[in-house]
């Protein structure tokens, strides 16, 4: 006999259940024949009646014989109770271990929910100008402005409240045709109606790290089993509005690494059954890249929950508190990553920086100390699979949308008798299932360890 690890083998509870019902019964079993006859009585009361019309009779007979099903049925009652069993461990599992984000942001950027986000933007698309070919390693619809006057807008929303439901669905054939296929070459983007959304500033429905804690709405997560026994990866998304890095943390005044639109993503690997209830290792998406924590003894917890210390403005996850990135000496025991970034220095003297590393005068990694507000969301929103999603429509819409969630990104600085301050790569993200690293881990999984040297 097998169980799930859950809870004991279906024959087991099956055995118990119909042992049980043989005891309690007699013969003639007039309990139940007496409710029979109640219930034949109040079927029969509701079918004379004048107001039963005869789509709920239909209903009414329809119930009665599911229900004659599982009052004889006692395995079907058993794999019912699996289910009941393995839906609240499930949901146990997804809410104990959810991660509490740590930010030095307090009043800026909060994590929207899906549904205030789009509600909040324009659907534009776009087209290129021209048909020269992107840079080398540039996504077909790449949205930094080194290359942002090759595109036409030539379609959007703009007047209308869009919802995740309609976005999912009826929005394409609506815009497309009834086939409701984008065109070739057609690129859809969010774009944010106006700039004082990012901060969640609306008067009817203000957002706030406060908002998100009290309400609980706005963390999203996938749950995938694991071949191992008792095994899964969690994945856990916040979204954001904009990335913002500051313009003055360099001299020219350049806000290098903003853009619109921004995704947090961590993963966990859980063990969650007979064998414990535990995470043990986790990957945290990190501008681009991947930090490894194979040993879950090198997490920071509150309790049952991982901690994720956001840098500021730009939200990247990161598993301990800190100034800079790998930097030899300070980064704890147990932690890696598979691309360590290597400033390069831009400009001429007198105006020179070093520009893109893990510190410098223009890193790429941002302070991460999040000493000043705390987001724990013990009710994430699953999001299901491609081919199964949830059955809500913040789901659909994740799982469906195809395009940017934003307008633009600042990749490039042209300053005269200073050159060009270009940070390759920088644009809005995709949604989850757009972004292989994050949906199928196509990511290196080598260590890059010349920070250790």
């Amino acid at each position: 006999m097998k169980g799930n690890g859950l809870f004991p083998p279906a024959s087991l509870l099956l055995a118990v259940a119909v042992s049980a019902r043989l005891l309690m019964a007699t013969p003639e079993d007039p309990g139940k024949a007496a409710q029979e006859r109640e219930r034949e009585a109040v079927r029969q009361e509701l079918l004379k009646s004048e107001q039963l019309d005869r789509a709920k009779s239909d209903a009414i007979l329809k119930l009665e014989r599911n229900t004659d099903t599982l009052l004889g049925n006692e395995e079907t009652r058993v794999r019912g109770l699996e289910k009941s069993v393995e839906a609240i461990e499930r949901t146990r599992m997804l809410s104990e271990c959810a991660p509490v984000f740590r930010t030095d942001d307090t009043n800026k950027w909060p994590p929207l929910p899906i549904t205030w986000f789009v509600a909040h933007c324009d659907v534009c698309w776009y087209k290129r100008k021209h048909d020269k070919p992107m840079p080398a390693g540039l996504e077909p619809d790449y949205n930094g402005k080194s290359v942002f006057g090759g595109w036409n807008q030539v379609g959007s929303t703009q007047g209308k409240v869009v919802t995740p439901g309609y976005l999912a669905d009826q929005f394409y054939k609506d815009y497309f045709g009834p086939s409701g296929k984008i065109p070739e070459g057609i690129y859809l983007r969010l774009r944010v109606k106006h700039h004082k959304f990012d901060d969640g500033d609306d008067d009817k429905d203000p957002r706030s790290w406060g908002e998100a804690q009290a309400k609980q709405d706005c963390l999203y997560v996938r749950c995938q089993k694991l071949e191992a026994a008792d095994c899964y990866r969690l994945q856990y998304y916040l979204f954001f509005m904009r990335n913002d890095v500051d313009a003055d943390r360099n001299s020219i005044g350049c806000p290098l690494g903003n853009h619109e639109g921004d995704i947090v993503c961590v993963e966990y690997d859980v063990r969650w059954g007979v064998s414990g209830r535990r995470v043990f290792s986790a990957v945290y998406h990190n501008h681009g890249r991947q930090i490894f924590v194979d040993d879950s003894k090198n997490l920071v917890f509150e309790g049952t929950h991982p901690v994720v210390f956001l840098e500021v403005g730009t939200h990247e996850a990161m598993p301990w508190a800190g100034e800079r990135g790998f930097v030899k000496g300070e980064v704890p025991e147990g932690i890696e990553t598979n691309k360590v970034f290597i400033g390069k220095d831009k400009g001429v003297w007198p105006i020179e920086e070093n520009v893109g590393g893990e510190a410098g005068d223009v890193p790429a990694v941002r302070s991460h100390w999040g000493k000043k507000t705390s987001l724990l969301i013990t009710k994430p929103i699953e999001i299901g699979e491609l081919k199964a999603p949830a059955p809500n429509d913040e789901a659909r819409f994740i799982l469906s949308f195809s395009g940017r969630y934003g307008y633009y990104a600042d990749d490039q600085c042209e300053v005269p008798f200073v050159g060009d301050k270009t940070v390759p790569s920088v644009d809005s993200p995709k949604g989850p299932p757009q972004q292989p690293k994050m949906w199928n881990r196509q990511f290196d999984t080598n260590r890059d360890n010349r920070w250790k040297e």
